[in-house]
Protein backbone atom coordinates (compact mmCIF):
# COMPACT_ATOMS: atom_id res chain seq x y z
CA UNK A 1 0.00 0.00 0.00
CA UNK A 2 1.57 3.56 -1.32
CA UNK A 3 2.40 6.14 1.33
CA UNK A 4 0.24 8.50 1.88
CA UNK A 5 -0.62 11.97 3.82
CA UNK A 6 -1.83 11.73 6.97
CA UNK A 7 -5.27 12.94 6.07
CA UNK A 8 -5.58 11.53 2.75
CA UNK A 9 -6.55 7.58 1.34
CA UNK A 10 -7.04 6.17 -1.98
CA UNK A 11 -9.02 3.15 -1.97
CA UNK A 12 -9.20 0.46 -4.96
CA UNK A 13 -13.06 -0.62 -5.31
CA UNK A 14 -12.99 -3.18 -8.75
CA UNK A 15 -11.74 -1.27 -11.33
CA UNK A 16 -12.17 2.11 -10.13
CA UNK A 17 -9.52 3.94 -7.62
CA UNK A 18 -11.52 6.13 -4.67
CA UNK A 19 -9.50 9.06 -2.97
CA UNK A 20 -10.58 10.94 -0.22
CA UNK A 21 -9.35 14.05 1.39
CA UNK A 22 -10.92 14.88 4.95
CA UNK A 23 -9.74 17.44 7.88
CA UNK A 24 -10.00 14.25 10.23
CA UNK A 25 -8.79 10.72 10.23
CA UNK A 26 -11.44 9.98 12.12
CA UNK A 27 -13.94 10.21 9.31
CA UNK A 28 -11.97 8.53 6.91
CA UNK A 29 -12.30 5.32 8.85
CA UNK A 30 -16.55 4.90 7.91
CA UNK A 31 -15.23 5.04 4.37
CA UNK A 32 -13.34 2.30 4.11
CA UNK A 33 -13.78 -1.13 2.66
CA UNK A 34 -12.31 -2.84 5.08
CA UNK A 35 -12.54 -6.36 3.26
CA UNK A 36 -9.81 -4.46 1.13
CA UNK A 37 -11.47 -6.67 -1.33
CA UNK A 38 -8.76 -7.40 -4.85
CA UNK A 39 -5.90 -6.45 -2.44
CA UNK A 40 -2.82 -9.08 -2.32
CA UNK A 41 -2.92 -10.10 1.53
CA UNK A 42 0.51 -12.01 1.31
CA UNK A 43 3.43 -10.46 0.20
CA UNK A 44 6.90 -9.83 1.27
CA UNK A 45 7.85 -11.21 4.46
CA UNK A 46 4.10 -11.48 5.46
CA UNK A 47 4.40 -14.93 3.25
CA UNK A 48 7.15 -16.62 6.45
CA UNK A 49 5.04 -18.37 8.29
CA UNK A 50 1.42 -19.39 8.79
CA UNK A 51 -0.34 -18.25 12.11
CA UNK A 52 -3.96 -18.15 13.58
CA UNK A 53 -6.21 -15.70 13.62
CA UNK A 54 -4.02 -13.56 12.11
CA UNK A 55 -5.33 -9.93 9.97
CA UNK A 56 -5.10 -8.98 6.93
CA UNK A 57 -1.56 -6.37 6.60
CA UNK A 58 -3.70 -3.76 4.90
CA UNK A 59 -5.87 -3.32 8.35
CA UNK A 60 -2.90 -2.52 10.42
CA UNK A 61 -1.00 -0.46 7.31
CA UNK A 62 -4.12 1.85 7.45
CA UNK A 63 -4.71 2.83 10.88
CA UNK A 64 -0.72 2.98 11.13
CA UNK A 65 -1.16 5.64 8.16
CA UNK A 66 -3.50 7.77 9.23
CA UNK A 67 -2.70 8.36 13.06
CA UNK A 68 0.93 7.91 12.78
CA UNK A 69 4.00 9.94 10.76
CA UNK A 70 7.44 8.72 9.71
CA UNK A 71 9.67 7.86 12.61
CA UNK A 72 7.01 7.62 15.42
CA UNK A 73 7.17 4.43 17.41
CA UNK A 74 4.14 1.79 17.31
CA UNK A 75 2.70 -0.65 19.71
CA UNK A 76 1.41 -3.74 19.46
CA UNK A 77 0.97 -5.66 22.69
CA UNK A 78 -0.50 -8.92 21.19
CA UNK A 79 2.24 -9.25 18.57
CA UNK A 80 1.42 -12.29 17.04
CA UNK A 81 3.05 -13.16 13.80
CA UNK A 82 4.36 -9.58 13.13
CA UNK A 83 1.65 -8.34 11.02
CA UNK A 84 1.65 -5.11 12.55
CA UNK A 85 5.08 -4.99 12.93
CA UNK A 86 6.26 -5.64 9.38
CA UNK A 87 3.86 -3.24 7.97
CA UNK A 88 5.44 -0.68 10.56
CA UNK A 89 8.86 -1.31 9.44
CA UNK A 90 7.82 -0.74 5.47
CA UNK A 91 6.04 2.50 6.45
CA UNK A 92 9.07 3.74 8.12
CA UNK A 93 7.97 3.37 11.59
CA UNK A 94 9.72 2.16 14.64
CA UNK A 95 7.85 -0.65 16.28
CA UNK A 96 7.99 -2.61 19.68
CA UNK A 97 6.04 -5.93 19.92
CA UNK A 98 4.81 -7.70 22.80
CA UNK A 99 3.54 -11.39 22.73
CA UNK A 100 3.69 -14.27 25.20
CA UNK A 101 4.41 -17.17 22.61
CA UNK A 102 7.87 -18.15 21.77
CA UNK A 103 6.92 -18.76 18.24
CA UNK A 104 5.07 -15.88 17.79
CA UNK A 105 8.22 -13.31 18.52
CA UNK A 106 10.46 -15.75 16.71
CA UNK A 107 8.51 -15.76 13.50
CA UNK A 108 8.14 -11.50 14.26
CA UNK A 109 11.91 -11.72 14.50
CA UNK A 110 12.22 -13.06 11.98
CA UNK A 111 9.94 -11.05 9.62
CA UNK A 112 11.41 -7.81 11.16
CA UNK A 113 15.66 -8.34 10.64
CA UNK A 114 17.03 -7.07 7.19
CA UNK A 115 19.71 -9.89 6.51
CA UNK A 116 22.89 -9.11 4.09
CA UNK A 117 23.65 -10.79 0.78
CA UNK A 118 26.48 -12.86 2.38
CA UNK A 119 24.81 -14.16 5.48
CA UNK A 120 21.84 -15.02 2.75
CA UNK A 121 24.50 -16.58 0.71
CA UNK A 122 26.18 -18.81 3.69
CA UNK A 123 22.20 -19.71 4.76
CA UNK A 124 21.89 -21.62 0.79
CA UNK A 125 25.28 -23.00 0.69
CA UNK A 126 24.32 -24.91 3.97
CA UNK A 127 21.20 -26.07 2.55
CA UNK A 128 22.56 -26.73 -0.83
CA UNK A 129 25.26 -29.10 1.58
CA UNK A 130 22.41 -31.11 2.52
CA UNK A 131 21.11 -32.00 -1.45
CA UNK A 132 23.46 -35.09 -1.76
CA UNK A 133 22.27 -36.55 1.19
CA UNK A 134 18.81 -36.61 0.15
CA UNK A 135 19.41 -37.72 -3.07
CA UNK A 136 18.08 -34.28 -4.78
CA UNK A 137 19.22 -32.87 -8.02
CA UNK A 138 20.11 -28.96 -7.89
CA UNK A 139 17.34 -28.28 -10.32
CA UNK A 140 14.55 -30.62 -8.79
CA UNK A 141 12.15 -27.77 -7.15
CA UNK A 142 9.33 -28.90 -6.35
CA UNK A 143 5.72 -26.80 -5.96
CA UNK A 144 5.97 -24.42 -2.40
CA UNK A 145 2.00 -25.24 -0.92
CA UNK A 146 0.94 -21.98 0.60
CA UNK A 147 -2.41 -20.32 1.50
CA UNK A 148 -2.53 -19.31 -2.08
CA UNK A 149 -3.33 -22.74 -4.59
CA UNK A 150 -2.77 -26.00 -3.13
CA UNK A 151 -2.56 -25.79 0.11
CA UNK A 152 -5.17 -23.20 2.29
CA UNK A 153 -4.72 -22.89 6.31
CA UNK A 154 -6.97 -20.07 6.54
CA UNK A 155 -10.11 -22.24 6.68
CA UNK A 156 -8.18 -25.62 8.05
CA UNK A 157 -10.13 -27.90 9.87
CA UNK A 158 -7.49 -30.30 11.75
CA UNK A 159 -7.95 -33.98 11.34
CA UNK A 160 -8.37 -36.35 14.33
CA UNK A 161 -4.77 -38.63 14.51
CA UNK A 162 -2.37 -39.92 16.34
CA UNK A 163 1.14 -37.74 16.15
CA UNK A 164 3.64 -40.80 15.79
CA UNK A 165 1.58 -41.57 12.76
CA UNK A 166 2.72 -38.52 10.93
CA UNK A 167 6.25 -38.26 12.57
CA UNK A 168 7.26 -41.76 12.04
CA UNK A 169 11.52 -43.03 12.38
CA UNK A 170 12.08 -42.31 8.96
CA UNK A 171 10.68 -38.82 9.09
CA UNK A 172 11.92 -38.01 12.60
CA UNK A 173 15.64 -38.84 10.86
CA UNK A 174 15.02 -36.37 7.76
CA UNK A 175 14.11 -33.61 10.45
CA UNK A 176 17.03 -34.46 13.06
CA UNK A 177 19.48 -34.17 9.98
CA UNK A 178 17.75 -30.77 8.57
CA UNK A 179 18.01 -29.69 12.21
CA UNK A 180 21.54 -30.94 12.66
CA UNK A 181 22.60 -28.53 9.68
CA UNK A 182 20.72 -25.49 10.90
CA UNK A 183 23.49 -26.05 14.09
CA UNK A 184 26.15 -25.09 11.81
CA UNK A 185 24.69 -21.49 12.03
CA UNK A 186 24.21 -21.15 15.60
CA UNK A 187 26.79 -18.43 15.45
CA UNK A 188 24.81 -15.74 13.94
CA UNK A 189 21.84 -15.58 15.75
CA UNK A 190 19.86 -13.95 12.62
CA UNK A 191 20.25 -16.82 10.12
CA UNK A 192 19.71 -19.60 12.98
CA UNK A 193 16.22 -18.49 13.64
CA UNK A 194 15.32 -17.75 9.95
CA UNK A 195 16.47 -21.30 9.01
CA UNK A 196 14.13 -22.61 11.98
CA UNK A 197 11.09 -20.84 11.03
CA UNK A 198 11.76 -21.82 7.82
CA UNK A 199 11.81 -25.75 8.72
CA UNK A 200 8.82 -24.99 11.61
CA UNK A 201 6.73 -23.46 8.18
CA UNK A 202 7.73 -26.80 6.02
CA UNK A 203 6.51 -29.34 8.66
CA UNK A 204 2.97 -27.51 9.02
CA UNK A 205 2.71 -27.83 5.47
CA UNK A 206 3.58 -31.29 5.12
CA UNK A 207 1.65 -32.67 7.59
CA UNK A 208 -1.35 -30.22 7.14
CA UNK A 209 -1.49 -30.94 3.46
CA UNK A 210 -0.33 -34.90 4.02
CA UNK A 211 1.66 -34.74 1.31
CA UNK A 212 4.63 -37.11 1.81
CA UNK A 213 6.93 -36.68 -1.25
CA UNK A 214 9.85 -35.80 1.94
CA UNK A 215 10.19 -32.69 3.75
CA UNK A 216 14.13 -31.47 2.77
CA UNK A 217 12.77 -30.43 -1.06
CA UNK A 218 9.89 -28.41 0.71
CA UNK A 219 12.27 -26.80 3.12
CA UNK A 220 14.81 -26.02 0.17
CA UNK A 221 12.35 -24.51 -1.61
CA UNK A 222 10.79 -22.81 1.35
CA UNK A 223 14.33 -21.08 1.87
CA UNK A 224 15.18 -20.17 -1.18
CA UNK A 225 11.63 -18.04 -1.26
CA UNK A 226 12.81 -16.43 1.85
CA UNK A 227 15.89 -15.28 0.43
CA UNK A 228 14.32 -14.02 -2.60
CA UNK A 229 11.80 -11.82 -0.04
CA UNK A 230 15.10 -10.93 1.69
CA UNK A 231 16.60 -9.48 -1.42
CA UNK A 232 13.76 -7.70 -2.37
CA UNK A 233 13.16 -6.17 0.95
CA UNK A 234 16.69 -5.31 1.30
CA UNK A 235 16.36 -3.18 -2.01
CA UNK A 236 12.58 -1.65 -0.57
CA UNK A 237 14.05 -0.13 2.83
CA UNK A 238 17.38 0.52 4.39
CA UNK A 239 17.22 -0.65 8.11
CA UNK A 240 14.07 -1.72 10.55
CA UNK A 241 13.81 -0.33 14.21
CA UNK A 242 11.52 -3.26 15.78
CA UNK A 243 12.04 -4.76 18.64
CA UNK A 244 10.08 -7.78 20.14
CA UNK A 245 9.70 -8.87 23.48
Amino acid sequence: MEQLSLFELQEQRGNQMIRYITESPWKILDCVNWDFTGETTQYLTHTFHSYPARFIPQIPNMFIQLFTQEGDTVLDPFAGCGTTLVEAMLLNRKAIGVDMNPLACLISKTKTTLVRQRDLDRLWAIVVQMQSIFGLREDADVEYLTQIGTFNDTDMKFPKRKISDLFTPDVMAELRTIKEHIEELKDNETLFNLALVALSATIRVVIESERRNGFYPMFRQKVKMMIAVLEELNRRIHQSNVTVL
